[in-house]
């Protein structure tokens, strides 16, 4: 418990290793930590970067995944060089309920964030990833509230450069634009149910087919 809310990895493994919280770690201004290793959230935790906190997976793993059983707060933590190509969830993986606020996720491979779970994104940029922005999967429940999905660039699939969703998709207030997908959806390639509200999807494109 020594590390506990220290402004490095072994402060954010021993704030999750406690559970609840919230827990601060006060970095001092901006810090930028590269983990050694994905960091599992298996319990309800809240954590709070104060918008200071950088995790960089130096392109070597995913950065975060979220058990089902657990309850997450990520807020003012910025998740940035993941790396998952195989499961296509670079900086986060959530089989649980998340919450993330005032973050950003930028220049993962694999994806920025897939959801299976219950996930709540606000006032969030997502940014510059190879895989998607945002992957929302069949059953899952998806609400996007005042942030930013820009300059995402599909996977393989060639599916939804922005956001691809199979589940339920909520977008309020949220601009989605200068995406890129190879097939269909630049912005938003969506099978399940979508609302968009007071959102802006524009100058998104496609490289081989229509549906920008």
């Amino acid at each position: 418990q020594d590390d506990l809310c220290s402004c490095n990895e072994a402060g954010v493994r021993a704030a999750i290793a406690a559970g609840g919280g919230p827990y601060t770690f006060d970095c001092g201004g901006p810090q930028t930590i590269k983990t050694a290793a994905e960091i599992v959230i298996s319990d309800d935790v809240i954590l709070d970067g104060g918008g200071d906190l950088v995790l960089d997976g130096d392109f070597d793993h995913r950065v975060f995944t979220v058990d089902a059983t657990a309850n997450a707060q990520l807020l003012g933590i910025d998740v940035i060089q993941g790396n998952d190509m195989t499961n296509r969830a670079g900086a986060i993986l959530n089989n649980g309920t998340l919450l993330l606020r005032d973050s950003v996720l930028s220049t993962n491979i694999g994806g920025g964030l897939r959801n299976f779970g219950a996930a709540t994104i606000d006032n969030c940029m997502i940014s510059d990833n190879q895989g998607g922005g945002l992957r929302n999967e069949f059953s899952a429940a998806m609400t996007l509230t005042d942030s930013t999905v820009s300059g995402n660039v599909s996977d393989s699939f060639g599916l939804g450069g922005g956001i691809w969703s199979d589940g339920a998709l909520l977008s309020i207030g949220n601009t989605i634009s200068g995406n890129v997908a190879g097939a269909h959806g630049g912005g938003i390639y969506n099978s399940g149910s979508l609302t968009l509200i007071n959102s802006t999807v524009s100058g998104n494109a496609v490289t081989s087919a229509v549906g920008g």
